[in-house]
């Protein structure tokens, strides 16, 4: 999955601003995060269903996602738009 949308500030976006989302019980310096949502694992992997090593990263600052974001799904190259965001939630597209 990717999230096309317009930043309003894109210089949020440079590499100084990611930071890799480690959890609590990895090694100083890295450990931090208490907890998150499948599929982040805290060792800076995603978790994957197929063995797929996909890194993971989080932006340091908040981003305010802007009415018209798209949520695309990618498979086997083929790249769907499957929801837009009306300002509020993704809305599913029919």
């Amino acid at each position: 999955m990717t999230i096309e949308f317009k930043a309003k500030n894109p210089e949020m976006l440079s590499s100084e601003h990611l930071e890799i989302p480690y959890g609590h019980k990895m090694e100083k310096p890295y450990g931090g995060w208490e907890y998150n949502e499948w599929p982040w694992t805290g060792n800076g992997f995603t978790a994957s269903r197929n063995a797929e090593v996909i890194p993971e990263w989080t932006l340091k600052k908040f981003i305010d996602l802007r009415e018209g974001a798209k949520l695309h799904r990618v498979v086997d190259g083929k790249d769907e738009v499957i929801a837009i965001f009306d300002g509020k939630v993704f809305k599913l597209l029919q």
